[in-house]
């Protein structure tokens, strides 16, 4: 059984009268407080983060994200489903590396390129998993990759199916916000960043659409 730890004796052995609050929010810690507030208290308040484990979901939103960003790179009318799921590829690939050499080259903000080399490894029920995954011979289960892999480029798909990026032009992408929230000292922080903003025409004049991914 867990033991979930004492917020306050922490604090004291920090030296802390109280616990501190925050100085600034963002929709993932807000999310992280509603979720359990003791994470958010270890995240968020004493500031230790350790990197959430690497997982095909969470690899396949990251992926996908950095591909959307970079379609609109491309002139309008490049701005297809088959260069958009290239893009796709071309990020897998990067991460993915050379696995028969482990050369991996690309790293995101959040993880580094040894974070991937980790998805699809197969692991024995008799082998250890620490020495399983540090095993730079380690076989991949292919086929769980491949299916990976499809399962991303439909959700592409399913993307260009509701929006057609060729006809969209963004008046700002991947624009970090922040605002003041009301306090005696006007010193606490909302903040977050926005994917896309568009100008769009309407029988009401000009309007802004907020895209998140």
């Amino acid at each position: 059984v867990a033991t979930l730890l004492d917020p306050y004796e922490i604090l004291r052995d920090l030296k802390f009268d109280k616990i501190p609050l925050p100085n600034k929010l963002s929709p993932t810690s807000l999310e992280s407080f509603t979720k359990c507030h003791q994470v958010f208290f270890f995240q968020y308040i004493l500031k230790l983060k350790p990197d959430p484990p690497m997982t095909p979901e969470l690899a396949r939103g990251i992926i996908c994200h950095k591909a959307l960003e970079d379609v609109f790179e491309l002139a309008p009318p490049q701005r297809t489903l088959v260069n958009l799921q290239n893009l796709f590829r071309k990020e897998w690939s990067s991460l993915r590396g050379d696995r028969e050499s482990n050369n991996s080259v690309t790293q995101t903000k959040e993880y580094n390129a040894e974070s991937y080399d980790s998805l699809f490894r197969i692991v024995n029920d008799d082998d250890d998993d620490d020495d399983v995954l540090s095993n730079e011979s380690s076989p991949f289960d292919i086929n769980a990759e491949i299916d990976w892999g499809q399962s991303s480029l439909q959700l592409l798909k399913n993307y260009y199916e509701l929006e057609d990026p060729r006809t969209v032009t963004p008046l700002m992408r991947e624009m970090w916000v922040n605002a003041k929230f009301p306090t005696e000292d006007d010193s606490f922080i909302v903040r977050g960043k926005i994917d896309r903003i568009d100008l769009i025409s309407s029988n009401n004049g000009a309007v802004l659409s907020i895209i998140d991914y």
